[in-house]
């Protein structure tokens, strides 16, 4: 400790300066402490668990839906998970699912991919059954033919 008229270093415990002769004072102030009381402790609201957004569950049932059902609900799935990305970035932790948001946002999209590939693949087996349809009237209008001369 230093003495606080000429600051010259003063052993401890000694209640006056040996150069200049100041009284020294006995000890140095500390700041109070503040203690909190238990029960104070015990009264804090526990904290709340972060929600799951709505938007991204939705996106995920929409994506799997739209599988099951040939992409009827893929656009909505889409909408959803784009949706529940950008809530779930913007709530700064409040919310959660990004993972089923982006889950469902790809599941939709690989539904309205596939959408269009299945459809070519379809139509000309589609376009062969009419064509089929056509020829076996044709062959039953023939035959009513035949049978009425």
């Amino acid at each position: 400790m230093n003495c606080p008229q000429c600051g010259v270093p003063v052993e401890a415990g000694a209640t006056q300066c040996p150069t200049c002769g100041a009284a020294l004072p006995s000890s140095i102030p500390t700041p109070p402490v503040v203690q909190v009381p238990p029960s104070l402790g015990a009264q804090m609201p526990p904290a709340t668990p972060a929600r799951t957004s709505g938007f991204a569950i939705a996106a995920l049932v929409l994506g799997i839906f739209s599988l099951i059902s040939f992409g009827s609900t893929a656009l909505l799935g889409v909408i959803f998970g784009i949706i529940g990305i950008v809530q779930t970035g913007r709530s700064q932790g409040r919310l959660t699912g990004n993972g089923m948001a982006i889950a469902g946002l790809s599941i939709s999209a690989l539904a309205l991919v596939t959408l269009p590939i299945m459809a070519a693949i379809l139509f000309p087996v589609f376009g062969k059954a009419r064509d089929k349809a056509r020829m076996t009237q044709c062959m039953s209008n023939q035959k009513q033919i035949a049978l009425a001369a």
